[in-house]
């Protein structure tokens, strides 16, 4: 049985990719790096997927092109800042 790679971690995979680690946990997010892989609260990277990934030129596996909004979720729902109606500003 051949032996497989270990995953990856952000910061490695994001020198692969030759971006910073704040962008690599962004593109992960958004889904649009394949590979992610959640332990927990731990987040690798399969370097199998990623090499096929680069390989095809950073297009995704099969997939159509997507809007920049779609797939996105928030982590809490946004909130309505109360507007002075005198001035029109926004209080916070």
């Amino acid at each position: 049985m051949a032996e497989k790679e270990a995953l990856l971690t952000v910061a490695e995979g994001a020198r692969v990719l030759g971006v910073a680690r704040s962008r690599m946990y962004e593109l992960l997010r958004l889904n649009l790096v394949p590979g992610k892989v959640q332990l927990g609260r731990q987040i690798r990277i399969n370097p199998e997927v990623l090499r096929i990934f680069l390989d095809r030129g950073g297009k995704g596996l099969n997939r159509e092109p997507r809007s920049r909004s779609e797939g996105v979720e928030l982590d809490r729902p946004l909130r309505r800042l109360p507007v002075n109606e005198k001035s029109n500003e926004c209080q916070v």
